[in-house]
C-alpha cells in the first residue's frame, strides 16, 4: 500500500543536501540555513536560533549515536549541531578563517570528521565541540563525497 504524497510550502533559498534523520525528520540544507521537516508535520520549518544569527549555507548533514544531527556551514565557518528535535542549536566557530567546511561524517571513534573546501584540510570535531586538523595539502584537494 502506497503513501499519499503531498505539497508544502517551502520558502528556503537553494537546496543543497537532503538528509533524513533516524526519526523520519526531513532536513534541508539550504544556502540560507537549516529547515526541516518533523515526523507527521506539515509545514516546513526554519531551524534557528535568537542568539546565533543567520546561519551560513549548509552542504552536509550527519547524525551522532546520541540522535543529534550535525551539518557544515560553509559561508558561516562553523559545524553545526542540533536536537533531532530541531531544537538546541549549537554552533562551533572553526579556528581557520575562511574553511569552508563541506562534507561532514561520523567516524568510528565517535567525532564527526569533516573537510575544509578552501582550507584544503581534512579536520574533526569531537562531541564537545574540540577541533583538530587530522590531514592537510598545499594543492587543490576536494573531498565532495563520503561513501
Amino acid at each position: 500500500q502506497g503513501r499519499a504524497m503531498r505539497t508544502l510550502a517551502y520558502t528556503g533559498g537553494k537546496t543543497r543536501r537532503l538528509f533524513e534523520s533516524d526519526d523520519g525528520g526531513l532536513w534541508i540544507g539550504a544556502q540560507d540555513g537549516v529547515y526541516r521537516l518533523a515526523p507527521a508535520a506539515t509545514r516546513i520549518e526554519r531551524q534557528t536560533d535568537a542568539q546565533s544569527g543567520p546561519m551560513g549555507e549548509v552542504h552536509a548533514f550527519a547524525q551522532a549515536p546520541d540522535g543529534r544531527v550535525w551539518f557544515t556551514e560553509s559561508q558561516g565557518n562553523r559545524i553545526g549541531r542540533m536536537n533531532p528535535d530541531g531544537n538546541g542549536l549549537v554552533e562551533f566557530p572553526l579556528p581557520h578563517p575562511d574553511s569552508a567546511p563541506r562534507i561532514i561524517a561520523l567516524g568510528a571513534d565517535g567525532n564527526m570528521w569533516f573537510s575544509e573546501h578552501t582550507g584544503n584540510r581534512i579536520s574533526r570535531i569531537t562531541p564537545a565541540g574540540v577541533t583538530r586538523r587530522v590531514a592537510s595539502t598545499k594543492s587543490s584537494m576536494c573531498v565532495c563525497s563520503v561513501a
